[in-house]
Parts: structure tokens; C-alpha cells; sequence
């Protein structure tokens, strides 16, 4: 439990790229089996080995030749919890191509296809980025354009465009998942669609 809690803190400050291994051993700290123990040795040694790797912040990076500009990925495996068949969301907001925020997180619906799970993952994304996007204005640096993310599910950028009205494979997603589509139609993003090898998230 307590090695956990270290690796807790590490996953959220400093090493976005354990988020999801943390995240999955943290719901076993209370009866923790062997497998456990091993997988948990598993992600130390392979700290130990990346203990030179991690987010570099520089005044750059945006692309183009911009500078503070935001972009993003996100990502879902579908009922990837063998228990609950639960699909597990995971999202990274970049600003100048270093990671500002990250998250990997279970879902709290059971999606019936792997176009929700992405959809209900990028609804979690959306809200990270209007706050992101308010605080950077605030700061002096707004973003005049949508902000990109990355998706590797041509549904769920279809669905994000306007395309859920009318689709009878569509008509069960919750309301809040339609956030998404409201925040494109706003401009506040555009999702992107990326190769799956190629999704940061």
C-alpha cells in the first residue's frame, strides 16, 4: 500500500506514462495478490531503468511556430475490465508538446461499443479542456483557434460532428456525452483522427 501511494504521487506529478499501470494497482492495495506483487516489481524496475526520462517544459514547441498552443490525445480500451467489462478512459493535454494534464481513469458506464467508450472519454476530455483553456486565457495566452485532439475512432469523430441524431446504434448515450458535440460546434476542439499506433493517449 504504500509503495502504491509513492507511485500514486509519481503518476500524478511527475510520470504520465504510469498513470494507468498506478491506476489499476491502486484498485488491489486492500487484498493485494501475488500477481499483484509482481506486476508492482514489474513497474519499479521499469522506473529504475527511465529514471533519466521525463516532461520537459520549454518555451516552444507548438508547432507551426507557435508558442502556448494547446493540443491533446485521447483514448479508450473497450470493456477492458474482464469483472465489470468496464471501459477504461485515458487523455493528455499538452501545451508547447509537454504534458500539462493526464488522467487514466475507469469509466463509470459500461459502453456497448468501443465508439462510446471513445465518446464517453473524449466528454471527460472536454471539460479539462475548457478549464485549460480559460486558465491560459486568464494568464495572457489565449487559444484563437479549436483546440486538436488526437482519436483514433472515426464514429466517435463522426459522432462529435453531428452525426448521433438519428442513429439508432447512438440513441442510448447519456446527454453528458454530448458535451462533446456542443464543444466542437463551439469551437472549443476538433478531434483528429490519428493511427491508433500513433495516439498519444
Amino acid at each position: 500500500r504504500t509503495c502504491v501511494d509513492s507511485l500514486l504521487y509519481l503518476a500524478c506529478w511527475t510520470r504520465p506514462d504510469i498513470a494507468f499501470a498506478v491506476s489499476e494497482l491502486s484498485r488491489f492495495v486492500s487484498a493485494p495478490a501475488a500477481a499483484h506483487g509482481k506486476a508492482l516489481k514489474h513497474l519499479l524496475r521499469y522506473l529504475k531503468g527511465t529514471m533519466d526520462l521525463g516532461v520537459v517544459y520549454s518555451k516552444t514547441g507548438g508547432g507551426a511556430g507557435q508558442i502556448n498552443l494547446l493540443t491533446a490525445a485521447v483514448d479508450a480500451d473497450w470493456a477492458g475490465d474482464a469483472d465489470t467489462r468496464k471501459s477504461t478512459t485515458g487523455y493528455v493535454i499538452l501545451l508547447n508538446g509537454a504534458a500539462i494534464s493526464w488522467k487514466s481513469k475507469r469509466q463509470s458506464v459500461i459502453a456497448l461499443s468501443s465508439a462510446e467508450a471513445e465518446y464517453v472519454a473524449a466528454s471527460t476530455l472536454v471539460q479539462e479542456i475548457v478549464y485549460c483553456r480559460k486558465l491560459l486565457a486568464a494568464l495572457g495566452f489565449p487559444q484563437p483557434a479549436a483546440t486538436p485532439v488526437c482519436e483514433d475512432n472515426a464514429s466517435a469523430i463522426s459522432w462529435s460532428e453531428g452525426a448521433v441524431g438519428g442513429s439508432d446504434r447512438a440513441k442510448h448515450i447519456d446527454l453528458r456525452e454530448h458535451y462533446v458535440h456542443g464543444a466542437v460546434a463551439e469551437g472549443v476542439l476538433k478531434l483528429v483522427k490519428v493511427p491508433s499506433e500513433d495516439n498519444l493517449a
